[in-house]
């Protein structure tokens, strides 16, 4: 998924402890970052204006997609964060049009291409790889390519490159290079041979994308060693954990398997260590993670019997003072191959995760690491859902005083369905929101209130001190944003022909 971007050599467990704790404290230095992200605007002859902004957010691995979620700044806060290195210095404009001075994720600043270089040998890593699958006939770019090729988005020193990462149906990989020319010497020019890429091979058996676990290599250079993967992994005797099937033929055919504990076996290690590895290419800040550890489980969607179309992995976070539901499961990484994408994959195994969730005892809440928006709305669909198919808040709906659940009907239903407290909010403004008549000015414009009232509280610290009239304007948009991010969950909820709305 989408989010902040991480520190390499860290696991994503440890990340996810350093969040919470982060979550857990109050954010008293956000002026400090805003502050330091001026001056720096101030020192910069020119200076990308969405590069500052991100490094500002990072610094806080602060993510602007969703101010609700109760753990970032919202989008007003950070168009002001915008608004005063623009007047602080009018030349960070230019880097609004243009991303190319942007970081990668590693706050390692894009090469400066010199003006003698070759245009010709400058080619940007998305567009020159091509991802394909057995079985599919068209190939595909991928989303990121950065921790693969991290200098920067540019593979520099190449002419008429292609990289091509052709995968089994297992996510074994076969990579073949090819190009017109490459660059051996600089000839005198103001550039050297450090600025060139070289050694290409030997990036790409180093970079997350070889698996690691595993006895035999998942990855090669050799076709006929790929022709041998292929065929091996066409008749892979599929896990023996299935959990959920759609029972169709063919293609059409998926069915959903789950390792409760992923170190058990070393076929689910593998996996992990696959299907991590493939989604690089989609996720911004994925990473293989330590497959020995007993926390980690994890959900594979195969589609056609014998192809894996996607993935959820979690973490399971363990706090003892919480009694008898002690445990915390935090979705960390979840995706749908593009080939497979739009057919309810995606959907189908959160909804076989909060299943199982719920009906484990010890588990306590079911958290997500930074959500990306399209992740947002599914997760908003499914616990919108729960809600009404478990009657979860009182038939007819409510409105709460000041439009906010009370604190005892909150806990219910976060013992009951998993949900975090600022979910539980969330749901609750989406069904408040599909019951009312929009065209009813006063009823509409108290439910606008309500909202704006939770969003200002839930960013107090960040909107402090800013005068009223600018404050107004941001929580305006802040809300119509949020007000769209509503309409899109009902409308999906009633397309579906879910009439689980009618329940409340």
């Amino acid at each position: 998924m989408d989010g902040a971007n991480i520190e390499r050599g860290e696991s994503s467990e440890l990340r996810c402890k350093k969040r919470n704790d982060r979550n857990s404290n109050d954010r008293r230095t956000s002026q400090q970052d805003v502050n330091q992200g001026v001056k720096q605007a101030e020192t910069k002859e020119k200076v990308s204006a969405s590069d500052i902004l991100q490094n500002v957010l990072k610094k806080r691995k602060i993510e602007m997609h969703d101010c609700s979620q109760g753990n970032g700044v919202d989008k007003g806060a950070a168009m002001d964060i915008l608004k005063a290195m623009l007047e602080k210095n009018p030349q960070v404009v230019a880097g609004l049009a243009d991303d190319s001075e942007q970081s990668d994720t590693d706050g390692n600043v894009d090469r400066v291409i010199p003006d003698d270089f070759p245009q010709d040998y400058v080619m940007e890593a998305t567009k020159c790889v091509q991802i394909n699958l057995d079985g599919r006939e068209n190939s595909i770019n991928p989303v990121f390519a950065h921790q693969v090729f991290p200098r920067d988005r540019y593979i520099i020193g190449f002419k008429g490159l292609r990289i091509e990462f052709s995968y089994t149906k297992r996510w074994r990989v076969y990579v073949k290079i090819e190009f017109e020319d490459k660059l051996t010497k600089s000839e005198g020019a103001t550039w050297t041979t450090d600025f060139l890429d070289s050694d290409l091979d030997k990036l790409i058996q180093k970079s997350g994308i070889n698996p690691i676990y595993g006895k035999e290599e998942s990855l090669t250079f050799d076709e006929k060693t790929f022709e041998a993967w292929k065929i091996a992994d066409r008749s892979e005797n599929p896990p023996s954990c299935e959990i959920w099937s759609n029972n169709n033929q063919g293609d059409a055919l998926v069915q959903l398997y789950q390792f409760r504990t992923v170190n058990s076996t070393e076929e689910s290690k593998v996996l992990l260590s696959r299907v991590q590895a493939m989604s690089l290419w989609w996720i911004e800040t994925s990473e293989q993670t330590n497959a020995e550890d007993p926390r980690w489980k994890l959900y594979i969607a195969v589609v056609g019997g014998d192809t894996i179309a996607g993935f959820t992995s979690l973490f399971e976070f363990t706090n003892p003072m919480r009694g008898s539901s002690p445990h915390t499961w935090r979705v960390c990484q979840s995706m749908v191959v593009p080939f497979f994408q739009k057919r309810g994959i995606g959907r189908e195994m959160m909804e076989r995760l909060y299943s199982d969730a719920i009906s484990d005892s010890q588990v306590f809440e079911v958290t997500v690491e930074d959500p990306c928006p399209e992740f947002v709305k599914m997760r908003d669909c499914i616990e919108t859902y729960l809600c009404c198919k478990y009657i979860a808040l009182p038939s007819p709906l409510q409105v709460y005083p000041e439009g906010l659940v009370p604190k005892y009907v909150a806990e219910t239903i976060q013992s009951d369905l998993k949900l975090t407290l600022k979910q539980v909010q969330r749901c609750y403004e989406i069904l408040r929101l599909s019951k009312l008549d929009e065209s009813d000015e006063e009823t509409f414009r108290r439910f606008r209130l309500d909202v704006k009232r939770r969003l200002f509280s839930d960013n107090v610290e960040d909107v402090q001190g800013k005068p009223k009239s600018e404050l107004k304007a941001n929580l305006s948009l802040l809300f119509e944003s949020l007000h769209q991010e509503y309409r899109g969950v009902v409308s999906s909820l009633v397309s579906k022909s879910l009439n689980v709305l009618e329940r409340i």
